[in-house]
């Protein structure tokens, strides 16, 4: 089978950590942190409320990972899957010991019978951390698709709404339009998303 240039690139990186020589060493740790970091941060960014404590985790991963390298098999998975696994692993230790709480954004997509938005508290339920994350997870996918909107004018006006839970009144007076405008766009901005989230095959 053939191996991909990455998978490469990762092989001798990982055999670099093994090396006794401190040198070698910090070299190849550093060749996966400057891989994989960006990429750790960016996924596992909103799994967290703190960023400063999602630095610290994935950091955290890339040590946790140079101790135990002589566990990864290069038969059995690829090591950024490996990587990953053991870097969820970390997230959902700490969430476990926090027992923390998420939030769903099901309400971004909510709509009575006629169409009209419909706005529900949020409630905080007890789920299992397994469950916990993979809503997280979808929580992610989600800010993903609202970041890429095109117009980055609703795509604004929606986080200010649900992820920084202003008022209608807030946002009128930091944007300049009136709160019926701002319904209005709510209001248009939750179905471009709606079917967006459906392409993404992600459950409403």
């Amino acid at each position: 089978m053939k191996v991909s240039e990455k998978a490469l690139e990762d092989l001798e990186l990982i055999k670099a950590i093994k090396s006794e020589d401190k040198r070698i060493f910090e070299k190849g740790f550093d060749g996966l942190y400057k891989k994989y970091y960006n990429s750790m941060l960016f996924y596992f960014r909103g799994m967290m409320k703190n960023e400063e404590e999602t630095k610290s985790l994935v950091l955290e991963a890339f040590t946790k990972a140079s101790s135990n390298i002589d566990s990864f098999k290069g038969d059995t998975a690829a090591f950024s899957t490996w990587f990953f696994k053991l870097t969820r692993n970390l997230f959902i230790d700490k969430l476990r010991k926090r027992k923390e709480k998420t939030i769903s954004l099901s309400d971004i997509t909510s709509f009575d019978d006629d169409g009209n938005i419909v706005e529900y508290p949020i409630i905080c339920t007890d789920k299992s951390i397994e469950e916990d994350i993979t809503e997280k997870e979808r929580n992610v996918k989600i800010l993903k698709i609202i970041d890429s909107m095109k117009n980055k004018r609703l795509s604004e006006i929606i986080k200010m709404r649900y992820y920084d839970e202003m008022s209608y009144k807030e946002i009128s007076d930091k944007t300049g339009n009136s709160i019926g405008t701002i319904k209005a766009l709510l209001y248009r901005t939750k179905q471009i998303l709606r079917e967006e989230f459906i392409k993404a095959n992600i459950c409403l």
